[in-house]
């Protein structure tokens, strides 16, 4: 625009105008692109977060049940060396009552 020479004021307002309406429309498209590329980085770690949430789950559910195999074998145990003891039912804890986790 350096140069050009313009009939009157209102050719000089209407191209800068017409510059100012081009860089809102570039400025406009480039927030857009902005906010889709942050959009998409979002969504990436949403997926990512989702995914390290279920692998903990798994892990979590994997370890109850290791526990949960190993409490049944504690009170089999429990059981038979009460019986080999030859210690009453009703002498010992009801250890099938206690719940992990329990407060």
């Amino acid at each position: 625009m350096g140069k050009e020479k313009f009939n009157n004021n209102e050719d000089y307002i209407q191209r800068l105008q017409l510059e100012n309406n081009d860089k809102k429309r570039k400025l406009i498209e480039y927030t857009k692109k902005l906010e889709s590329e942050d959009w998409i980085k979002r969504f990436v770690d949403r997926d990512k977060l989702i995914n390290e949430k279920n692998l903990e789950y798994r892990n979590l559910v994997r370890n109850w049940n290791e526990l949960c195999d190993k409490m049944k074998e504690v009170l089999r145990e429990n059981r038979m060396l009460s019986q080999i003891a030859d210690v009453p039912e009703n002498f010992s804890l009801n250890l099938t009552e206690i719940k992990m986790g329990a407060e």
